[in-house]
């Protein structure tokens, strides 16, 4: 990481997701949604659902109540450091930046890991998405990533 430390170009400080404060009708709907699931999958015979269904709302009740971690974002001339975990441009497979529903400037990177391989970060003040743009085309491909379903879902569900 030292030649990392002296070749780095842009650093800030981000959240995993816009925190959301949950309301108490937040959680009477998961709950209302939860055991309405279990009934209907109980009474077609569908045990199993049922149980993926009851501890999947429990999960989600408590995911809802946890607060965002925080990120650190570093990118250098060799890649892009999220947390301490240095992604090579080299292995990296492209970027996208975008404008979401919200007006704010999102980066999309592609890494290309099989587990987790998009990750999705927000800018702070101070850094120019323009600017990181120009610097990230000399290094990886430009291509248009759209959110997937799954952070949709939790955007419109406010996780």
């Amino acid at each position: 990481m030292i030649i990392h430390e002296k070749t780095k170009i842009f650093e800030w400080d981000a959240t995993e997701v816009e925190h959301r404060e949950k309301t108490n009708d937040w959680y009477w709907g998961l709950g209302v949604a939860v055991v309405a699931g279990c009934v209907l999958s109980i009474l077609a015979s569908n045990y199993l659902l049922a149980v993926l269904l009851a501890v999947g709302g429990i999960m989600l009740g408590i995911y809802g109540n946890d607060k965002p971690h925080p990120v650190h974002i570093e990118i250098s001339e060799r890649g892009v450091v999220l947390n301490g975990n240095l992604f090579l441009f080299k292995t990296m497979k492209s970027f996208w930046i975008f404008r979401d529903a919200r007006g704010r400037d999102r980066l999309v990177l592609v890494t290309g890991r099989p587990v987790l391989p998009t990750h999705i970060l927000s800018f702070t003040d101070g850094i120019d998405p323009v600017t990181v743009r120009l610097f990230l085309l000399k290094h990886l491909e430009e291509k248009e990533t759209k959110e997937s379903i799954v952070d949709l879902i939790a955007e419109m569900i406010g996780m």
